[in-house]
């Protein structure tokens, strides 16, 4: 918990009729809730390279990189953090993807709701298919299995028109199952 002292400077310890010193009588305390926004900022990685003087001298000389850490997606300057971020904002507080995009644009970065979708979709096929399809076969051994189906249309998909209809299911488990799923 962070604290502060709030107190007069030792000039300002006067009384304002008399001009008489202050004595402090108590300190009153009061606790406040506060946030600090999301901070955004680019980071910079230098990951020094090095090979073997030795071993060049014998023209077999091994590389070897100091990166302590892999990027996220290949050629990517997405953080784990900022795409952490941005699903959680999508999916759990369920804000629209061009909403992100202005967010980003005012705080001074400028990043596409494409960019921003392909993100998503990144993540989602690369870290988390492995828990989806433990969640799946869960959701088929349910009795039973209530379904919505939803109308979409989605830009440049390939093999189809952008006015073409496509849809989206949603599963989830019945209501008298233990571990409930949704997929």
């Amino acid at each position: 918990m962070e604290e502060i002292i709030e107190e007069r400077a030792p000039e300002e310890q006067f009384c304002n009729t008399c001009h008489g010193p202050l004595r402090e009588l108590k300190t009153v305390e009061r606790v406040e809730i506060c946030i600090k926004p999301a901070k955004i900022y680019k980071r910079k990685i230098l990951s020094k390279i090095y090979s073997c003087v030795t071993c060049e001298k014998n023209g077999d000389a091994p590389i070897v990189s100091s990166a302590k850490e892999l990027p996220l997606f290949n050629g990517s300057d997405a953080s784990s953090s900022l795409v952490a971020y941005v699903m959680a904002k999508k999916f759990w507080e369920k804000v629209p993807i061009h909403r992100l995009e202005k967010k980003f644009f005012y705080s001074g970065v400028k990043i596409s709701r494409g960019l921003i979708s392909k993100w998503i979709r990144d993540a989602t096929q690369l870290y988390l298919r492995g828990l989806y399809d433990f969640m799946q076969e869960a959701l088929l051994k349910g009795e039973m299995i209530p379904a919505d189906e939803t109308k979409r249309e989605v830009l440049r998909e390939p093999g189809r028109k952008a006015q073409q209809s496509s849809y989206m299911w949603h599963y989830v488990s019945g209501p008298l199952e233990h571990h409930p799923v949704a997929l």
